[in-house]
């Protein structure tokens, strides 16, 4: 073992490409170890350092000896026969056994430790029993019993809990960072009631937080754990024989160091299990991923905010503030700089949950400076004191945010300049790296410094200058950035590009493009078109530019940042995965066909060489929605479960990740009819919204809409309305705050089917809003082309023929022009079908049947909508036997469906049409049945004041006249022909 220590020390200084030559020239006895050392070099990366040590490799050492005290399934320990291993790791076993020698039977999980046991062992170990068994508590898995067999073998029966590790839980359910801090603080209650029995846990871990399939939380592990005496600890017989009985990648500082310990200790545990919960990593950045490593990081090097470690801009949002500060308190590397206890802890918790203030406050300007300085090594001197000075002075509001901006942004610079470095060629080269790095940090310290100084020099008051604001400092920033940095173009480039985010996020959009556009320019002349770092900068200035007015120059730019990674001999970064992922985001608006390749292309791209990449799962949604958008909606389906699976690989930001594509998912399956798996997806959509985003957003208002409208065309009329309701309460609401498009969106999504329920001259001017409103911010889109076309129906509805054809050729316009000669035989459907109607409302129904060609490739839904339009105008043709037939086959297969999955306005048109076409046969009392039929659909589904109810009526009073003779045509009522499908990917 000593031997293969050393060796793996020597493969651990080497690089991982050289693993393999090295592992090949071992000779003499070294031989024998290949495998092993094999294997652990297989596992070195951080991630699995836990798994190294919970369960390490087997090894197999010539002259070992065998261990006689092997056991198996039916074997006796003490009073219990085993049936399973649950377990195995470091410290034993674990199985599932059950008690047998006459007294309570029950399932336990008995911890059969490996050690050796000492004279007196089974006395003492009884008294930690006794002492343990008194932690009765909701989330304590019980102590039942201790004690050593006969055999000499020790043993402790636990609590058997079925449930999954708390990290496993949240992955598998997609938990938003609300529902993984509720777990937590269930965690934190076990801890404070054991700490108020004097007893410390040591070894917190995610594996001893089991979760059950109700969600109630079991901590585990008590039997390591420590009695405490006050504040301070002292061993007890189980501990002293267990040795260091912590799992290292949780362990506080001061177990690392072997010092006495306290509640501080779990308070730190915790707050890595809970970083690493909701950051989705631990507070570590590691190169080798060595126990050594892992120490040394532990006890000295510094601790990342969570939100700069965590994948995903929204989850980095939301850790941002308060439960950053609440970790980094809980983190600290001194015990009396943390948390007292595990309550304080759990109270800020809650505080934040409850949208309250919470007592950790974020660190001090000055104190980031001074760690900054010692971490970089780098004098900022009295330029750090100027800066944390100004800075305390201007109150840590969205100045902050400028402040800490430019310091991540500097700190993000210096790493790569060190990993430049660490992989210089020698030593001159080395040394001039560091010399650059130094000059940028002192440069870009020396523009915050003259920034702060400027501000307190302009304003002859103090009171004043406390009063900047973020944008004012921005703007200063922003304007002094040339002059400032004339001297440092690469600092200046990366210092323009932070303000132009701050900017950005902001909402300042005009001012983000401007200094991006300077950047860009500035880039240009010192990267050159060879270099790869210049292909970033472009991207930068697409994003931007993705919602603006400008959105025209992104292609040529993209075509310029790839055409740089091409130069600089770059093929398959991550770098090349976010354009090809920029471009199918510009074309999703502009060309069918550019839309489909580019989408699949990013998407093929990033799951081959990216699939941990946060932008991975939104890759598959855009080529998901590009496949919605040309009505192929299997395929879309595939691809939307393709983005699910993508987002469940990124920790915590999952449940974001994974929301748009299991929106398109649920729009992918209504248009197959797949109605039951589609209203489970539309469910799973609105609660992601509101676990992530809150039931005021645009994005949950949107969902709850778009699922409101799913309800009412499926005959769920109670529970549609009372979602729209909801929508439309929060919508009136003055602290609700919406722009302009997200209101016009939003209204025109709850307008949607009012057409289908019998008030055309309401859902007119909703949909002529949002029709203006995407010619505005969506011209010449398919998008805009299916609005214009549910426009069109509308007016031909109430029978305005004129404006109907001017809208429909405009949709016809556009969608040929987004198409861009890409085959759309299934929305060609979708527009024939309208066009028809037309026709049937200027009474061409000759025209019309023309365009209802029975052999058209159709979606489900349009199938069925263009076999009523073709009996409609079969009958006003006079051919009412053909009509009959026709209509017959749609109620045979609506009808078929069960009751809640039926598309109901279309059953209730297609028995309209089948009375009017039974009444032109003269069956009198068919048409009565299938009108009343019809009507009582309406009644049940339609507004109460439906133009189509009142149509039904009508009929049906006539019926109580003049019979229709056989064979005398009857012209068809004018109704709905759909309740219509595309939707709209959210905007803005």
């Amino acid at each position: 073992l000593r031997r293969l220590s050393v060796l793996l020390d020597t493969a651990l200084e080497l690089p991982e490409s050289e693993h393999t030559t090295w592992l090949a020239g071992l000779d003499g006895d070294d031989v024998a170890l290949g495998p092993t050392l094999r294997e652990l070099l297989a596992r070195r990366v951080s991630k699995e350092t836990a798994d190294l040590l919970h369960a390490p490799p087997a090894f197999t050492i010539a002259g070992a000896p065998a261990n006689a005290s092997e056991l198996h399934i039916g074997d006796t320990v003490g009073p219990y026969r085993l049936e399973r291993v649950l377990g195995r790791g470091g410290m034993g076993e674990v199985w599932l056994a059950e008690r047998v020698d006459g007294s309570l039977k029950r399932k336990v999980a008995l911890k059969l430790p490996h050690v050796t046991w000492a004279p007196g062992l089974a006395e003492r170990f009884a008294r930690e029993r006794e002492i343990l068994s008194g932690l009765e508590h909701p989330n304590i898995a019980r102590l039942y019993d201790a004690g050593v067999d006969a055999q000499g073998r020790p043993y402790m029966a636990l609590e058997y809990v079925e449930g999954q590790p708390l990290d496993e839980f949240c992955k598998a359910g997609v938990l938003s960072i609300e529902a993984r801090l509720k777990l937590l603080l269930q965690v934190a209650d076990a801890i404070a009631f054991a700490h108020s029995r004097l007893v410390l846990h040591r070894d917190l871990k995610p594996g001893n937080m089991l979760v059950t399939a109700d969600g109630k939380l079991r901590l585990l592990d008590f039997g390591i754990a420590k009695l405490m005496e006050g504040d301070a600890t002292r061993e007890t017989v189980l501990t002293q024989v267990s040795g260091r009985a912590l799992t290292l990648d949780y362990a506080s500082p001061e177990q690392i160091r072997g010092e006495p310990i306290g509640t501080a200790s779990d308070v730190y545990s915790l707050g890595v299990v809970a970083f690493e919960l909701l950051a989705g990593a631990r507070p570590y950045r590691l190169k080798r991923g060595s126990a050594a490593e892992l120490e040394e990081a532990i006890t000295g090097a510094d601790t990342p905010l969570a939100s700069e470690m965590a994948d995903g801009l929204a989850v980095r949002k939301l850790l941002k503030g308060d439960l950053d500060a609440t970790l980094n308190k809980a983190l600290k590397k001194h015990v009396v700089e943390r948390y007292p206890t595990i309550d304080t802890l759990a109270q800020d918790w809650r505080h934040h949950l409850a949208g309250r203030g919470v007592t950790a406050r974020p660190d001090t300007l000055s104190y980031r400076l001074t760690r900054f300085a010692r971490r970089h090594r780098v004098p900022l001197g009295a330029g750090a004191v100027t800066v944390a000075a100004f800075g305390l002075a201007l109150g840590f509001g969205a100045t902050a945010l400028v402040i800490l901006a430019l310091l991540i942004g500097l700190g993000a610079a210096l790493s790569q300049a060190k990993i430049a470095r660490a992989h210089a060629k020698d030593a001159h080269h080395q040394a001039e790296l560091a010399k650059q790095e130094t000059h940028r940090a002192q440069v870009v310290q020396g523009f915050l410094t003259e920034l702060f100084e400027a501000n307190s020099t302009m304003q002859a008051d103090p009171q004043a200058a406390q009063r900047t604001t973020a944008r004012e400092l921005l703007d200063r920033g922003a304007s002094r950035v040339d002059d400032a940095l004339h001297d440092a173009p690469q600092s200046r480039i990366e210092v323009m590009g932070t303000l132009a985010n701050i900017y950005d996020q902001l909402g300042l959009g005009e001012q983000a493009t401007e200094l991006q556009s300077r950047r860009v320019a500035l880039a240009r002349q010192n990267y050159g078109a060879r270099d790869a770092r210049m292909a970033g900068v472009l991207l930068d200035y697409v994003f931007i530019l993705q919602e603006g007015a400008r959105r025209q120059e992104i292609p040529a730019l993209l075509q310029e940042a790839i055409a740089a990674l091409d130069a600089a001999g770059d093929p398959q970064s991550e770098t090349r995965g976010a354009a090809l992922r920029e471009a199918s985001n510009y074309w999703r608006y502009v060309s069918l066909r550019e839309f489909l390749r580019s989408a699949d292309e990013a998407a093929e791209f990033l799951e081959r060489y990216f699939p941990a990449l946060d932008i991975t799962p939104g890759a598959h949604m855009l080529a998901a929605r590009a496949q919605l958008a040309a009505f192929a909606f299997e395929a879309a389906e595939v691809r939307a479960q393709a983005g699910i699976e993508a987002a469940k690989r990124q920790g915590t930001a999952a449940a974001f990740l994974s929301l748009h594509s299991v929106a398109t998912l649920a729009s992918a399956l209504e248009q197959q009819m797949k109605y039951e798996q589609a209203d489970a997806r539309y469910r799973h959509a609105i609660e992601l919204c509101r676990r992530q985003y809150g039931e005021d957003h645009p994005e949950a208002l949107i969902s709850a809409a778009q699922y409101g409208n799913f309800l009412l065309s499926t005959g769920r009329t109670v529970e549609g309305d009372a979602l729209h309701e909801v929508v439309r309460s929060r919508l009136a609401r003055e602290d609700v705050r919406l722009d302009a498009q997200y209101r016009t969106n939003l209204a025109g999504l709850l307008g949607r089917t009012l057409l289908a329920r019998g008030r055309p001259r309401d859902a007119a001017p909703l949909l002529l809003a949002d029709v203006e409103d995407m010619r505005k911010t969506l011209p010449n889109s398919g998008a805009l082309a299916v609005r214009e076309l549910q426009l069109a129906d509308v007016q031909a509805a109430l029978g305005d023929v004129a404006g109907a054809q001017i809208t429909m050729d405009q949709a016809d316009h556009h969608w040929r022009a987004f198409a861009d000669g890409e085959p759309t035989p299934l929305v060609d459907t979708s527009f024939a079908i309208g066009r028809a109607r037309i026709l049937m409302a200027a009474g061409d129904a000759a025209a019309a049947l023309v365009l209802l060609d029975p052999a058209r490739p159709a979606i489900p839904l349009d199938r069925l909508r263009l076999a009523i339009e073709q009996a409609r105008a079969e009958l006003a043709s006079g051919n009412s036997d053909r009509s009959l037939s026709a209509v017959e086959a749609v109620l045979q297969h609506v009808q078929a469906l069960p009751e809640g999955w039926r598309p109901v306005q279309l059953e209730a048109s297609a028995l309209q049409t089948r009375g009017e076409a039974r009444l032109s046969l003269g069956d009198l009392t068919g048409a009565k049945s299938d009108l009343s039929a019809a009507l009582a659909i309406r009644r049940a589904h339609d507004a109460p004041d439906s133009l189509w109810c009142a149509q039904l009526d009508r009929a049906l009073a006539a019926l109580g006249g003049e019979q229709v003779g056989p064979g005398e045509a009857v012209q068809p009522t004018q109704v709905p022909m759909r309740t219509l499908h595309a939707k709209t990917p959210s905007r803005p």
